[in-house]
């Protein structure tokens, strides 16, 4: 007698039950920074657990290449080519998105810089604002309320551990990614109400194309396919996950431990450390 099993294992051995995560996020998921490194990984992932994506990026023939595989696995596509970070992009998703049954977003698009920030160019940090401050609150507003009405679903925005304290050579990066902190806590407890699960996902150095955009280079990182696999396996069960051994010693060796001055302190001697111009 052929049992299905409806299971994929992710790390350490926890398992999530495929079709109970797919009647509670499914049937369609979108992924916003979908052709490289996180946000391609959270494809994978995805793919593994059978929902059908919209994927958005900036690069057409990785968004074509992405859709074939996805549409290989029997799953149903829908691909974006579009730069988030101006105003009018969102609409464009919104329209696409509102035929859909979604259930789950996943906002992966972002970009960092590395330097002193009054040596940095100021268009591109007020684009960094824009991206993600502007844009994710806005996808949030809209998903939210469609998952609030449904009474279900699911969001995992991407954080950063710099979240936790100013960064020197990153400060910028670091202060946005605080609003996305604050802000994933915050909507997380106003929506556990409706059945709808918020996951701030706070990871330390990744290896992504994240190190090419910021013109630096982590010696020490996790890889993409960590951050994405822990994040699902978290969905649902934590309002944070720092996804990786690296992110884990980072945070919890200081926080709760030291005043903020230090902590401050010995995070950017580390970050001198693990960052390499």
């Amino acid at each position: 007698m052929y049992i299905p099993v409806y299971i994929h294992l992710t790390l350490k051995g926890h398992i999530v039950n495929n079709s109970k995560f797919r009647e509670k996020y499914g049937s369609w998921a979108v992924v916003s920074g979908a052709t490289n490194g996180i946000g391609r990984a959270f494809v994978e992932e995805l793919i593994l657990l059978k929902f059908n994506i919209v994927i958005i990026g900036r690069n057409q023939d990785a968004l074509n290449e992405l859709s074939k595989k996805i549409e290989r696995n029997n799953l149903k596509s829908s691909s974006l080519n579009l730069d988030l970070s101006l105003p009018n992009s969102i609409d464009k998703v919104f329209a696409t998105t509102d035929k859909l049954d979604v259930g789950l977003v996943v906002l992966s698009a972002g970009f960092g810089n590395y330097g002193e920030f009054v040596e940095n160019n100021l268009s591109d940090n007020c684009k960094m604002i824009d991206l993600h401050c502007k844009t994710r609150m806005r996808m949030c507003h809209h998903y939210g309320n469609i998952f609030k009405t449904q009474k279900r679903g699911g969001i995992i925005n991407l954080s950063s551990i710099v979240a936790y304290q100013g960064t020197m050579q990153a400060a910028n990066y670091s202060a946005v990614n605080a609003f996305l902190q604050n802000f994933n806590e915050g909507i997380g407890m106003e929506l556990k109400k409706y059945s709808v699960d918020v996951l701030s996902v706070c990871p330390g150095p990744v290896d992504t194309g994240f190190e090419k955009t910021a013109k630096m280079k982590f010696l020490l990182s996790s890889s993409a396919k960590t951050v994405a696999n822990a994040s699902i396996k978290s969905l649902g069960r934590k309002a944070t996950v720092f996804p990786g051994i690296l992110a884990k010693v980072l945070h919890y060796s200081l926080h709760g431990l030291l005043s903020r001055r230090l902590k401050v302190a010995i995070y950017n001697l580390a970050f001198k450390l693990l960052v390499k111009a």
